[in-house]
């Protein structure tokens, strides 16, 4: 198990989370980001996420979008680290908005159907150079239109710092819940019949060593919604 003390802290804030905001609407995207995070600090040496933005190419417009984030999945586990294949995890939503123009020389958001993705890599294999030769590729290849990394203070403008999250420190993991909302937000969920709005990554180390720090398996007397943190 990696980064036990952190991820012992990092179940005590999930609790807390929990008993604070009471898991309202969509509580699926923050239980699934807070598995994929918990998972990481369980499973990698240094466990960052950022959040991508894209609207796919016109060639992938109407593909499903686990074709889209399988490639992207593909071109980490391509990377040249001497005897290791490097996995990311995902949670993803697809969203609607209408556009919106340029202003004072930042450019405008294109409208329609686009992604937000949470996206959590180790970056003691991989760097910030690798992540953005990546979505780089991935434009080039036509399966994004127009994307971007978040920036800190919600910034667009490409200079800015991108927001990386170390899930290993309480203040890392505490923003990267704080910035799951993003994803969690009503506003802009539009329901499609035979689409889906969701999914995310496989979590598969959860059950095995989560539940050795929670003797009972229970998260003591918190009231944990369906899915797969109620066991």
């Amino acid at each position: 198990m990696r980064n036990k003390f952190a991820l012992k802290r990092a179940v005590q804030f999930v609790k807390n989370y929990v008993n604070q905001r009471s898991w309202k609407s969509n509580a699926t995207y923050h239980q699934r980001c807070a598995e994929i995070g918990l998972e990481a600090i369980s499973t990698m040496g240094k466990p960052t996420a950022v959040m991508l933005t894209f609207w796919p190419g016109d060639a992938h417009s109407g593909e499903a979008p686990s074709k889209i984030f399988r490639e992207l999945e593909s071109k980490f586990l391509k990377h040249p680290c001497k005897n290791s294949q490097h996995k990311i995890t995902i949670q993803w939503v697809r969203e609607k908005r209408e556009p919106t123009p340029s202003m004072h020389g930042l450019p405008g958001i294109p409208g329609g159907w686009h992604y937000h993705a949470m996206v959590v890599m180790d970056f003691s294999k991989v760097s910030m150079k690798y992540l953005i030769k990546i979505v780089n590729d991935m434009k080039h290849e036509g399966y994004f239109h127009k994307y971007w990394l978040s920036r800190v203070n919600g910034s667009r403008d490409d200079k800015a710092l991108v927001q990386l999250h170390d899930l290993r420190s309480d203040k890392g993991w505490a923003e990267y819940l704080g910035h799951a909302e993003y994803l969690a937000k009503e506003r802009t969920k539009v329901k499609t019949e035979g689409r889906r709005n969701s999914n995310g990554s496989q979590v598969t180390r959860l059950p095995e060593w989560f539940k050795q720090l929670l003797p009972g398996g229970t998260l003591d007397n918190v009231p944990v919604p369906a899915g797969s943190l109620a066991w």
